[in-house]
């Protein structure tokens, strides 16, 4: 099929879709959010300092000539903060 208006080297093209709507995927494994509100409280706030401060000493008496690889580095980086965080604070409960 052929037009005047298309230029002499071009053919039309008609197509039919169609087009289905698909639900968002939610994401499964979502960011935790800990209870920082929870840190006004001075009694809180000490808690929380002292698990660090025990938690990095430990972390810092290690020999520093067997440091081993850097995930094991790194997941006891996250376990210092993130175990004591969870236990003191605890998780932050989200609105529905």
């Amino acid at each position: 099929m052929r037009s005047a208006e298309s230029g002499p080297d071009h053919r039309l093209v008609i197509a039919k879709l169609q087009i289905k709507l698909r639900a968002k995927k939610r994401r499964r494994h979502t960011k935790t959010i800990f209870d920082a509100d929870k840190l006004s409280e001075a009694e809180t706030k000490r808690k929380v300092f002292l698990s660090f401060k025990n938690r990095f000493e430990v972390l810092g008496s290690r020999n520093t000539e067997d440091t081993g690889s850097v995930e094991s580095i790194w997941t006891a980086l996250l376990s210092a903060y993130g175990e004591p965080i969870e236990k003191i604070l605890g998780v932050q409960k989200r609105p529905k």
